[in-house]
């Protein structure tokens, strides 16, 4: 939200990466979700790093939610559809 002043949904539902084990796999890959653009994903493999691939929102990169507080009296919220949820402020 700061650096690319995302709105909070908008923050939520932006590609995301995850470095390391999880709870359903074993291995230190560098797992992209597939929508990270292809130039990041072939600069990446030139660093060398192994790269999966999972598909676009996947659970796997686990859920967020938010409500952002600040002096106004409307408290935008986001909701994951990385999950099941709601988004209420």
């Amino acid at each position: 939200m700061i650096d690319y002043q995302y709105a909070v949904q908008e923050a939520i539902e932006a590609p995301r990466w995850l470095y390391g084990r999880t709870c359903r796999a074993i291995s230190n890959t560098l797992r992209l979700e597939s929508r990270i653009p292809l130039s990041v994903q072939e600069a990446l493999k030139r660093k060398d790093h192994d790269i999966e691939l999972v598909e676009s929102y996947s659970d796997i990169m686990g859920h967020a939610g938010g409500i952002l507080i600040n002096d106004e009296s409307i408290k935008p919220a986001g909701s994951d559809s990385r999950s099941d949820g709601i988004a209420l402020g």
